[in-house]
């Protein structure tokens, strides 16, 4: 089963040690004396200590019964908290729990993470309520294509950047009931392929909800396009590489990916990568690097609002322009590591991510 594979990956599908979350541990990312990584660096501290001390304060609270599951994805689930990020949590209420009761113990999280002054996500997002978990692991839903997007949007979120804060075994078990939901395939073809299609439909609805929302607002759109072309493309291409891996293996499919949904995106990565990949993985955290030390500037957010010449309104700012080209070239680096892993994955996985059948 690991024929082909360097001694870095047989040590990663045999490990018997299960890979702890992102929080409890330290990152698994290619050690090299060449790379400074400060923001990254920042950025781990500081959520390891912001995830701390939400699970201490949800540990002391007495929430109902019906609350299973709050987990933090986003920018904390990356390990990347910033000075300017808000804490995206996904609440999972027990199957049949009744929405007013559903929305009181959303209420309660919060309550209880007052004393953090924690910066909340928009109100009309996918992070505002508990959500019933059989709307995640029902395969009835598995084809609609017009599911909630509360469903759909968390039903991805848990698999792209989330690890738990409370209710930690319900969590890793939910996992493995989504990731079991698509299996198996009604086409017959390997582990991997279904869950492909709901990746690359996340993904592109995302980048269309960017483009074209919010245009009215330039800031917010250019912070948005600037993340979509850098984090939301870092989590998708952590995602399609653990799959990708993942349709060499067969019955142990799902047991191989929850292990390793443990991994940040960075970490997914740079982890899928075989020896003779390193200069390429170490290019693309230096420039992972570097966005995240921009982004995490005092004055961000006043920058990139300025209107700063005659260009196409959107576009009229200096800091965007850079950082949008600088978000181009991570594209085209994570797209030759892509390249360099597809011989390795199943022809079958291969064919399906190019022309969907």
């Amino acid at each position: 089963m690991t024929d082909g594979l360097s001694q870095d990956e047989r040590d990663l599908a045999c490990d018997k040690v299960p890979i702890a979350h992102a929080a409890q541990r330290e990152w698994r990312l290619p050690p090299s004396p060449h790379m400074a990584l400060d923001a990254l660096v920042l950025a781990w501290r500081r959520s390891q200590a912001t995830i701390q001390s939400i699970r201490v304060a949800l540990c002391g609270a007495n929430f109902p019964a019906c609350l299973r599951i709050v987990a933090v994805s986003g920018s904390l689930g990356r390990m990347e908290y910033g000075r300017h990020s808000d804490v995206d949590l996904i609440m999972i209420a027990q199957p049949g729990t009744e929405a007013g009761l559903r929305c009181e113990a959303g209420r309660m999280v919060w309550d209880s993470l007052a004393a953090l002054d924690l910066r909340r996500p928009l109100q009309d997002g996918i992070f505002s309520d508990p959500l019933d978990e059989s709307l995640l692991t029902a395969r009835a839903s598995l084809g609609e294509i017009a599911e909630s997007k509360a469903a759909f949007g968390i039903r991805m979120q848990l698999l792209l950047d989330s690890q738990p804060v409370f209710g930690d075994h319900s969590y890793d078990l939910l996992v493995k009931e989504i990731l079991n939901r698509f299996h198996p395939d009604p086409v017959g073809n390997g582990y991997g392929d279904a869950l492909l299609d709901e990746l690359i439909r996340y993904h592109r609805c995302l980048r269309t909800v960017y483009r074209w929302t919010r245009r009215e607002e330039p800031a917010a759109w250019r912070s948005r396009d600037l993340k979509m072309i850098h984090s939301r493309l870092l989590m998708y291409a952590g995602l399609l590489f653990l799959l990708g891996e993942a349709s060499r293996y067969d019955s142990s499919a799902v047991e191989w990916l929850a292990d390793h949904l443990r991994l940040t995106p960075l970490e997914r990565v740079a982890a899928m990568t075989a020896d003779d990949d390193h200069r390429l993985v170490a290019e693309i955290l230096q420039r992972y690097d570097r966005f995240l030390l921009t982004l995490g500037r005092a004055d961000f957010p006043q920058v990139i609002a300025r209107h700063d010449d005659d260009a196409e309104a959107l576009q009229s700012n200096h800091l965007y322009r850079e950082l949008r080209s600088s978000g181009e070239a991570f594209s085209d680096q994570l797209n030759a590591l892509l390249l360099q892993r597809l011989p390795g994955w199943s022809a079958s996985f291969r064919k399906k991510m190019i022309f969907g059948c």
